[in-house]
């Protein structure tokens, strides 16, 4: 008798829940519950401090269209053509995806799925392992959480050596709040990772980048001598010296106190894919950027804005300033300082000398033996494949200029053409990236005293 009481109680109880549970008041309950819980955690992205690579793509891309259903646990499938030479846009919109998931407050696992890369490029993964582990370190040292990232390998040979050597894997190795000063030589594989972003004392800055540029060359020439060949000495020169200027205009074009850059070399000995990539850029203003920031009485503004008015509507104007950048004499800092302005051009020059003059050496077979090279800056792509050279003009006075203009016609009156000139249109990169890939397919054996 007691037990079918107590049955019925329960029964009774079970109703009046349900009951409950489906009343006006109840309701209300529950969503005055997850209001205040929606309060409490920030809806958008994490603020943090010290993520260089994250805030400058938020700065630069402000209302880039990403949604996706935010939870704690998650995976990001890399693309099987995450190549910076062959999609730079692709490249960036996905590293702009990744970067608002990580942002994500309720993330707290991630994993990175490179499983079906097979194109790919040093550009590409250095900017996607440097913008994970900034932003998975500073979360796990400034909000203390206990953030996971895992991530999975390519199952292609070569695309897995580049995620361990210069990707992901190796940015979550090392200490993420050091620079990286590193020069390695494996069996197969030499790498170069050196950056600037802790350490901006002005003591040290010139002789920072004067030190990372000679190291570079020197990295390069060690790439060379496991061909069974070496960077002639003005050769050396030359790069360095290019380099330097390249990172000097790294810094005082940035338009920020905080000068960030980074340098990241890769050489592939492997015989199947040899190739050598070197990748260097900085954060910051764009070159269009700091051509719009001129005062309308700048001299050299006048000079790049003719060229400009001269194919607008052809290409867009962005493009155009960033063409006119490139010209020998042209720089936004001309106006205070009438030496500059051999630009980053002269860097992509003197690699496709050294790429021909090994071309001679080595004769390689392959179709796919050509140079490729790019300068990618807020919304311009600048592609370099060896059809177009510099050519050198006299002006009225006899004074003799290198120019780059990117045509047939080899004149700076003809437009640029687009397929080596053209402006991406969803996405813009914070500053400037410089981007360079040589394949050496040609033999390795030495070469005999004649051919010396």
């Amino acid at each position: 008798m007691k037990k079918n009481k107590n049955t019925k109680n329960k029964v009774r109880k079970a109703k009046l829940k349900k009951i409950q549970k489906k009343s006006i008041s109840n309701k209300k309950r529950i969503r005055r519950k997850n209001r205040l819980r929606a309060e409490r955690k920030p809806k958008n992205s994490i603020l943090l401090s010290d993520t260089f690579i994250s805030d400058w793509l938020v700065r630069a891309n402000p209302k880039f269209p990403f949604r996706f259903d935010a939870k704690s646990k998650m995976k990001f499938k890399i693309p099987a053509i995450f190549d910076i030479f062959k999609n730079p846009e692709v490249v960036l919109k996905e590293i702009l995806k990744l970067n608002k998931i990580l942002l994500n407050r309720r993330l707290d696992y991630i994993t990175i799925d490179h499983r079906k890369l097979v194109k790919y490029g040093i550009g590409s993964e250095a900017l996607l392992g440097l913008l994970a582990t900034e932003i998975i370190s500073n979360r796990r040292k400034q909000l203390d959480e206990k953030i996971t990232l895992k991530g999975l390998y390519p199952a292609v040979q070569g695309a897995k050596q580049i995620v361990k050597s210069i990707g992901l894997a190796r940015e979550l190795e090392g200490d993420p709040f050091e620079d990286a000063t590193e020069h390695e030589h494996e069996e197969n594989v030499h790498y170069f990772r050196y950056d600037n972003r802790y350490y901006n004392a002005p003591s040290t800055r010139v002789n920072k980048k004067s030190e990372v540029a000679k190291e570079c060359v020197r990295y390069l020439d060690d790439c060379m001598r496991s061909h069974n060949l070496s960077l002639k000495e003005n050769s050396k020169n030359r790069l360095s010296a290019c380099l330097g200027e390249v990172l000097d205009n790294a810094e005082e074009h940035s338009g920020t106190n905080k000068l960030i850059w980074y340098v990241r070399g890769y050489f592939n000995n492997v015989k199947e894919e040899r190739y050598l990539e070197l990748s260097v850029f900085n954060l910051g203003n764009s070159i269009f950027d700091n051509f719009d920031n001129l005062p309308e009485s700048s001299k050299i503004k006048k000079v790049a804005s003719n060229y400009v008015m001269r194919h607008k509507g052809k290409i867009k104007e962005e493009s155009l300033f960033t063409v006119a950048a490139l010209q020998g004499d042209v720089s936004t800092k001309k106006d205070s300082d009438p030496t500059r302005g051999q630009g980053s051009v002269t860097l992509i020059e003197n690699f496709e000398s050294i790429y021909e003059e090994y071309c001679k050496l080595r004769k390689p077979n392959s179709l796919e033996s050509i140079a490729e090279m790019n300068i990618i800056s807020g919304r311009t792509v600048v592609h370099f494949d060896g059809k177009y050279k510099s050519v050198v003009e006299e002006n009225k006075y006899g004074e003799e200029r290198f120019i780059m203009p990117f045509n047939e016609l080899h004149s700076l009156n003809a437009p640029p053409d687009k397929r080596s000139v053209y402006t991406m249109n969803d996405v813009k990169f914070p500053g400037v990236m410089i981007n360079i890939r040589m394949p050496l397919k040609g033999s390795t054996e030495p070469l005999d005293e004649v051919k010396k």
